[in-house]
């Protein structure tokens, strides 16, 4: 059954459609609703500045933490090693799962064995990637098997959701991470700073949310919930009662079918080119 997970590239460094940071206190009430509702895992990466700072200092050692990082070509198994250790021995929830955060690196094979090294030494648990184009992600399959794959997953980003190409992951026991399902939020709140090029196709996206009588983060929650094959959703929020909010929406049961939505063929919006 998929479960949520908490994004926190906003908790050290501004991010997202409002390019804002959560200050300490929100950060903490944030952590006690996720706790609360037993959600558990925390998505974060080395590259977001600070957010390993401010995680060590809120969450707890029921927490896990899935965490990306980009592998320069002095990379070793001694440095990242190091890196994890170094985080694990000042905070209390560790790192579960390490995932390379640049797609192209899952391709290169010296850094496949450092991942698969890192893992074998149980210096992490899981090992994985976090990409963006499924061409990538199939050549990435036949040089080897992650454990983990991060996918952008919503109404704009959908070629990796062919129920075949999903069940061949499932068949490999890898576990699933639906990201991007609010595009930052630009699906979940009208922006009028979006160039035309884009504008249209999200009023064509909020249009059919009321339509359906439907808040749209709810409308991109059942989006996600109607795909049996992923494990986990990342969610990112701004505080607290944008949390529970998205919990709740999460809780309810389903109104829309990811069906109904690709049938409308929204245009496909690549992050990178925002």
């Amino acid at each position: 059954m998929v479960q949520l997970c908490l994004g926190s590239a906003n908790f050290g460094s501004k991010y997202g459609l409002e390019n804002k940071k959560i200050n300490k206190n929100k950060l903490i009430n944030i952590i006690t609703i996720a706790k609360k509702n037993n959600l558990l895992n925390i998505d974060t990466s080395f590259e977001y500045v600070d957010s390993h700072q401010s995680l060590k200092k809120i969450t707890d050692k029921k927490m896990k933490i899935n965490t990306k990082i980009f592998l320069k070509k002095n990379s070793n198994f001694t440095s990242v090693k190091k890196k994890i250790i170094n985080f694990n021995k000042s905070s209390p929830s560790k790192i579960h799962s390490l995932l390379l955060h640049d797609q192209n690196d899952a391709l290169n094979i010296e850094k496949i064995e450092l991942l698969k090294s890192l893992k074998s030494h149980k210096v992490v648990n899981k090992i994985g990637v976090s990409v963006y184009d499924l061409p990538v992600l199939k050549k990435v399959l036949k040089l080897w098997t992650p454990d983990i794959v991060q996918i952008p997953v919503n109404p704009f980003n959908s070629e990796f959701l062919s129920k075949n190409f999903l069940k061949q992951l499932k068949r490999k026991n890898i576990i699933i991470f639906a990201r991007s399902i609010f595009l930052q939020g630009m699906l979940v709140k009208e922006n009028k700073y979006l160039s035309i090029k884009f504008k249209n196709n999200f009023n064509n996206w909020f249009k059919f949310c009321k339509s359906q009588s439907t808040h749209p983060v709810k409308a991109c929650l059942d989006f996600c919930k109607s795909i049996k094959e992923l494990d986990f959703l990342i969610i990112g929020v701004q505080d607290h009662e944008e949390l529970k909010q998205t919990i709740n929406y999460f809780k309810q049961k389903k109104r829309i079918n990811s069906n109904l939505i690709i049938k409308k063929k929204y245009k496909k919006i690549d992050l990178r080119k925002i």
